[in-house]
């Protein structure tokens, strides 16, 4: 599995499909344990993606990774222009979050990252807006 950095994704881009799913994932790097992670798959220019949480604890979880999946958005759509800008900071700290915007409205319809990095409680972020699909 090849890990996608978050910067790629910026600028244009078409979205076809998002939804949530969950996927048993080692606790921690190099764990025999498994837990239950979060899973945002989506669509992007015709390519299958999945957004991955690393569920540190009950308290702090982040974003293990953005790789290419085989698997298909059950929810799929006619594809709708996106752009792609990273959020760094914010009023409450440092996130590390890809904002996929309606170009028209400005309004998010997807956001994946790890929200107040720099914090003690790191947050895994994977939003979909499907009302912010149309202008």
């Amino acid at each position: 599995m090849t890990t996608i950095d978050l910067e790629s994704f910026i600028g244009p881009h078409e979205l076809s499909g998002a939804y949530f799913d969950a996927t048993s994932c080692p606790e921690y790097q190099g764990s025999d344990a498994m837990v239950e992670c979060q899973v945002l798959r989506f669509t992007l220019d015709g390519t299958h993606y999945e957004a991955v949480e690393c569920p540190e604890d009950e308290y702090r979880s982040s974003l293990r990774h953005i790789s290419e999946t085989d698997v298909v958005p059950c929810n799929s759509f006619e594809a709708v222009k996106v752009i792609g800008e990273m959020r760094i900071k914010t009023e409450h700290g440092e996130d590390c979050v890809l904002v996929l915007k309606n170009p028209v409205s400005g309004k998010p319809v997807i956001e994946i990252g790890t929200a107040d990095v720099d914090d003690y409680y790191p947050g895994f972020v994977a939003y979909f807006h499907p009302e912010n699909l149309k202008p």
